[in-house]
Formats: structure tokens, C-alpha cells, sequence
């Protein structure tokens, strides 16, 4: 919780000190707030949320049992007996073939449990201090069976163990433990799976898992649960050479998914930690999650930019990927991702959280070491809330849409810290001629929160549009001048919160269009120096607006309600006054002589009120 704690402080030292805004308002537009939030809900509406809440039997929740009414299975070296109704003994074999409760202790090797119940009843296991090994097949076989319960008895340690083998034609058993029924996971005891074969334990139906305490060490997947896999809560700690949880049914967009309530989860996986072909649901719980070799495994990328005839310096292309062609995303959906709560400790070589269509966070802890994206969607990344601590990233955030209403953000990316595109180039890119074509479905909305970007490319970066409407924004952009601390193809709408973004000067832009306070681009004509304070200071002498970049700048943009049209105010850098001047529009753009004029994405002619780039 320390950790945490001082997490916390920095951001309200970022949002407080860092700014020191003095008397300054954060208004709302409470219309385009309204709008997005409604998008939002929509797009949560129109996906089948009933498949987000399972339904618990009463049975799910028991881990106790009648010891004179169950069966009792005894394995003892390479044989096995019973005691009881329901099951067979064939030498290490036992065959359970009618619903009940069967209590397993002992050592076996070669042994194995297989159900193979036709009736419509639970078969219940109760692993009692068993210890069950088979280099030949899966040590615990669900054949068949309406729904399997797989107790962990309290105060027992368990072990079942497959071994490497080569598969043949007819080879379907692909886990230690393997179900071809809805199995549930229960009790409170320890059970270790060591799948050297394969998987570690599989559903071909769902899989839920209560209570428990199990570790797995699995060649290839941990725990799939094929239509569902739900981890209620436990501790579950997981070695995998492929992925940690998987959800695989890709037929079907109501199964396929993973909910995750609560727990106390540690994953170390060379691909994906957790992976759902549909929907990843966490609500809660404790996460330790590093894939692949983690972020600094990641090869570096780099890319070549190209100015345009309007200025724009265009990306076009990417030399280098993060490193294999292996999937080593930390928290992976197809279609949604959400997460609403949960402490999360994530070092990935690829994505920290990654979809293929829209990742929603509305609270939640997390500190993230990436060697990609820290997050990912290819449609909408929204942020409702919740603290986001990056460390290391390529990329932060990244979808065709970025909107952030909430929470707490902290990032340190190599390139782009919000990155609103759709996938294509941003403009045609070349030369002789061709003009920047902007990307109209991207946009950055930022509505609240606050929102800190240390970037090693554009700060802020939209292949569209961007609009701010509440929250505090704080950029220290690029030094290199192939970059902006904010960078939009279309338009930037400001009508509240606070803004300010530091860095190089020759992509600089400030907002085309502000309202309900006033925006001043300042263009120095040489770098200023790392955590030089930046002041602007009204007639009286009084500071109304503060801030100290912690990289080399040549250019502020500051957004605040805190300035006023028809009011002086002077600029100073590391208390030396740099300019004066009045300001009379709503958007002003200065250099050390005075109010300059500006254009809009570089190009010719003015831009509304003035915004743009400084030229």
C-alpha cells in the first residue's frame, strides 16, 4: 500500500505544485461530456452482459463433506482402491461412473482418475493429500459428466503430475487436468500442477474457479476454459512457456470469455499472461504479471517521419517490431476489455493491455512496464477512472478514439504518449505537392482527471481531432524538433480544465479554438533549460500560472481560465521576464518581441482565432 500511497501524492503534486495554478477555475462542458458518456454506454449495452455474470450454484460455495456417505479412493504406489459406491478400481486406474462425492488420498504414479458419468448429477472430487503421476495421459480425465466440483480439502497438499511425451494421431488430453464438462474449483487447500506435457488444467465448457491455492507450471497454456473461465477468488501462481488464462471459443460472441471477481494472481508466461477470444471482465483482485522477457526484452522501434508541404511531419513507417511475432500482451480481449478494479503489477515485452475493439478502465491500480503499447484499442480506449502508473512504454494510450473522463495518469513513453489512429498513415506523406489528409473517426476527448505525458515523441497526438473539456493535462514533450508536445490534424476544441505542454518548437501547436479562458503559445528562440520554472505573471506582478518542465523546451502552450482577454501579462523563464504583452484574443501566440501570428497545422492562411502553429 505504500507504493500506492506515494503514487497518489505525485499526482496531486502534479496537479497542485507542478501546475500552482492560482486562481484558476476547471469548467465543464457538460454537453460533450453527456455525449461521450452515452456512446460509452452504448457500446457496453449492445454487448451480452449476461455472460459477464455467471451463475453460482449453491454447491460451488461447499467445501466441506460427509466422510461416512462419500467414496473413498486410496492410491498407494502404482495401484489404487475403493471404498464405496460409483467407482471402479482397475490397477492405477479408477473410473468414476455415477454422480457423488469421492475423496482422494494417496500416492500413485502411472495412475490416473477418469469420470465417465452418464447421470445428471455433480461428480465431487475431494483431493485429500493425493498425489497423482502419468507420463502417458491426463492424471485427472473428465470424459463426461454434467458438471465436475474439484475440492481442495483444507489443510491438504496435492499434486498431480503429467510428464513430456511425444502426442499421437488420437492424442485429445491436452491438460493435466482435463475436463470435457463444466468443472468448479474449490476448498482452501494447496494443489500443484506440473504440466510437462501440455496444459495445466482444461474445460472444454467453463471453468470457475472459488477458492484455492494452486500453482501451476505448464510447457504451453496454464487454465483454459474453453467457453468460460471465471476466477471467483483464490491465489493462483502460474509458469507457463505459453500462455496463463485462456478463454479460446472464437465461434461464439457470447462464450469465450474471462471474469475475473477476485484473487490474488501471479503470472509468469512467455506469451500472453491472460487471453480471452471475447470479453476479459476483472473487477477486483491482485495482479504480478510479466510476459516474455519482459519490457526490456522488447526490440526497439524506430521510425522514419517525412514532412509534408503543410509542415506536418507524417510517420511512415516502422522498422523494427517489439520482437518475435508471439502474442506477449499482459491483459488480452478480441472484442472488450474492462477492468473496474484491482492492483495490478504489470512487466510486459508486448502490450500492457491490448483488444481488438474497445478497452474501458474505470478504476484500478496499476504499474506498468511495457515494451509496446501500455494500452491498446484498435476502436476506443476510455478512462473513467482509476490511478495508471507507466513507466515504460513505446506508446501509451493508442485507439481511434481516446477518451479520458476520469482517473489518475502518469506515462513515460519513447514515442507518442496519447496516440488517437486508426492504424493508416496520417497524411499521404509525401512530397511535390501532397497535402496532409487528416483522419476524421480519430479523436483524443479528455473530459477530466489528470492526465501527466512525459514523451519522447508528440505528446499528444491525434490523426483527427481533439477536444478537451475539464481535467488537468500536463505535457513535457519532445526535444527533438520532428515532434510536438501536442500534435492534431484537424481541430483542438478547448472550453475547460488546464492545460499545459512544454517541449520542441518546430512542430509546436497550440488549440484552433478555445472558450472559457484563454490559451498562450510562447515560442522561445532557444532552448530553455531543464526545470527552469515557466511563469506568467499579471500586471500586479502576481503569478497566475506556474510550471517547470523537466526536459529542455523552446515552446509552453498553457490553457487556463486564470487569463483573462484585454489583461498584460508577462512571460518569465527561471525568474528573468522574457515578454509582455496584452492579450486580446482568446488564443495568443508570442515569441520574446511579442504577439506573433499563427497558423493552423503549418499550413497557409490563419486559423481560427489565431491557433495553430507558430510561424
Amino acid at each position: 500500500m505504500r507504493n500506492i500511497r506515494r503514487f497518489s501524492a505525485l499526482l496531486l503534486i502534479c496537479a497542485l505544485a507542478a501546475f500552482s495554478l492560482i486562481g484558476c477555475k476547471s469548467t465543464t462542458d457538460s454537453n460533450s461530456v453527456s455525449d461521450t458518456t452515452v456512446s460509452a454506454t452504448q457500446i457496453v449495452e449492445s454487448t451480452n452482459t449476461q455472460n459477464l455474470t455467471p451463475t453460482y450454484d449453491d454447491e460451488d460455495f461447499v467445501s466441506t463433506w460427509t466422510d461416512s456417505s462419500a467414496t473413498h479412493i486410496t492410491l498407494s504406489n502404482s495401484s489404487a482402491s475403493v471404498s464405496g459406491s460409483g467407482a471402479t478400481a482397475s490397477g492405477s486406474v479408477v473410473t468414476i461412473t455415477q454422480a457423488g462425492t469421492y475423496v482422494v488420498s494417496g500416492t500413485i504414479s502411472e495412475g490416473q482418475i477418469v469420470v465417465n458419468a452418464t447421470d445428471k448429477g455433480t461428480v465431487r472430487i475431494i483431493l485429500n493429500n493425493a498425489n497423482i503421476t502419468n507420463s502417458k495421459t491426463a492424471p485427472i480425465n473428465v470424459i463426461e459428466a454434467k458438471k465436475v466440483l474439484l475440492t481442495i480439502a483444507e489443510g491438504t497438499t496435492n499434486t498431480v503430475t503429467d510428464k513430456a511425451r511425444t502426442a499421437t494421431a488420437d492424442e485429445e488430453y491436452s491438460a493435466a487436468i482435463y475436463s470435457t464438462a463444466d468443472m468448479v474449483i474449490n476448498g482452501s487447500g494447496k494443489l500443484t500442477v506440473n504440466a510437462g506435457y501440455n496444459d495445466g488444467i482444461t474445460s472444454k465448457d467453463s471453468l470457475i474457479m472459488i477458492s484455492g491455492d494452486l500453482n501451476i507450471t505448464a510447457t504451453d497454456d496454464g487454465i483454459i476454459g474453453k467457453d468460460l473461465l471465471n476466477i471467483y477468488n483464490g491465489t493462483l501462481i502460474i509458469n507457463s512457456g505459453g500462455d496463463g488464462l485462456k478463454s479460446t471459443y472464437d465461434t461464439d460472441t457470447t462464450k469465450g470469455d474471462i471474469l475475473i471477481n477476485n484473487g490474488t494472481i501471479t503470472i509468469t508466461s512467455k506469451n500472453d499472461a491472460i487471453q480471452a477470444e471475447n470479453i476479459l471482465k476483472i473487477e477486483g483482485g491482485t495482479f504480478t504479471i510479466k510476459t516474455g522477457g519482459g519490457s526490456t526484452a522488447a526490440k526497439a522501434k524506430t521510425e522514419s517521419n517525412m514532412p509534408n508541404m503543410m509542415g506536418k511531419t507524417t510517420t511512415t513507417a516502422t522498422t523494427a517490431t517489439t520482437g518475435d511475432s508471439d502474442s506477449m500482451k499482459a491483459l488480452k480481449a478480441t472484442n472488450y476489455l474492462y477492468v473496474s478494479g484491482g492492483l495490478f503489477t504489470i512487466n510486459a515485452q508486448d502490450d500492457s493491455l491490448h483488444t481488438s475493439g474497445t478497452a474501458l478502465v474505470s478504476g484500478g491500480t496499476f504499474e506498468i512496464a511495457t515494451g509496446d503499447d501500455a494500452i491498446h484499442a484498435d476502436n476506443l480506449v476510455q478512462i473513467d477512472g482509476g490511478t495508471i502508473n507507466i513507466t515504460t512504454c513505446y506508446e501509451g494510450l493508442e485507439g481511434t478514439t481516446i477518451t479520458i473522463n476520469g482517473g489518475d495518469i502518469k506515462l513515460v513513453s519513447s514515442d507518442d504518449g496519447l496516440n488517437a489512429s486508426d492504424g493508416s498513415s496520417s497524411s499521404t506523406g509525401g512530397f511535390g505537392g501532397q497535402a496532409s489528409a487528416s483522419t476524421s473517426s480519430c479523436k483524443v476527448n479528455i473530459n477530466g482527471g489528470t492526465l501527466y505525458v512525459n514523451a519522447g515523441g508528440d505528446g499528444l497526438d491525434s490523426n483527427g481531432a481533439m477536444a478537451m473539456t475539464g481535467g488537468t493535462v500536463c505535457v513535457d514533450g519532445p526535444t527533438d524538433n520532428g515532434n510536438g508536445p501536442l500534435d492534431y490534424d484537424s481541430t483542438f476544441t478547448i472550453s475547460g480544465g488546464t492545460l499545459v505542454a512544454a517541449g520542441s518548437s518546430g512542430m509546436a501547436q497550440a488549440p484552433s479554438t478555445a472558450t472559457n479562458g484563454v490559451t498562450i503559445l510562447m515560442i522561445f528562440s532557444t532552448a530553455k533549460a531543464a526545470k527552469s520554472i515557466y511563469t506568467i505573471k499579471d500586471s500586479s506582478g502576481n503569478t497566475v500560472f506556474e510550471y517547470t518542465p523537466s526536459k529542455t523546451y523552446a515552446s509552453v502552450v498553457v490553457y487556463t481560465a486564470a487569463i483573462k482577454t484585454g489583461s498584460a501579462y508577462t512571460i518569465t523563464n527561471a525568474g528573468k521576464d522574457i515578454v509582455t504583452a496584452t492579450i486580446s484574443t482568446a488564443i495568443t501566440n508570442m515569441n520574446e518581441s511579442g504577439i506573433t501570428t499563427g497558423t493552423t497545422n503549418g499550413g497557409m492562411g490563419g486559423a481560427p482565432q489565431g491557433g495553430g502553429r507558430v510561424r
